[in-house]
């Protein structure tokens, strides 16, 4: 979600090329801990509360759109519904990546723990995959 912001290149080059001396290793820590807090910031002002803000804005565009009903015509009205239906498609989408990442997570965690969610999913998944081929050969 973070990659798909505008802000987020230019937040990440100005704070990568940070002139940072010593060993190449303790310079790839020290531009990672550079990049932390204004990543920080960046998610807390813009993906916090995610679920809250969606579902803010579905209730401004559906109040805005009842008002809009009343004043067809009124180009700033239609204005100002184009402006909240993309901000509401923007905030749909930074949550839908949101949950893909968690939900990458917590599968990640329970691999690592060999729990039975996990191994399940694997035999099913190597189910779907595998080509059952006895029967189909003649024998001379």
């Amino acid at each position: 979600m973070w990659v798909e912001h505008q802000d987020y290149k230019s937040l990440l080059l100005k704070h990568w090329h940070t002139e940072v001396y010593g060993s190449p290793m303790y310079i790839l820590c020290r531009r990672l801990k550079l990049l932390k807090g204004p990543l920080k910031q960046l998610n807390k002002f813009h993906f916090g509360h995610i679920s809250e803000r969606v579902r803010r804005a579905e209730v401004n565009l559906e109040h805005h759109q009842s008002l809009l009903q009343d004043n067809r015509n009124n180009a700033q009205f239609l204005a100002q519904d184009h402006k909240l239906c993309l901000e509401l498609v923007n905030l749909k989408s930074s949550k839908k990546m949101f949950y893909s990442q968690k939900l990458k997570c917590n599968l990640f965690k329970d691999s690592e723990r060999g729990t039975s969610f996990f191994h399940a999913l694997m035999n099913q998944k190597h189910k779907k995959n595998f080509i059952h081929a006895t029967g189909y050969f003649k024998q001379e």
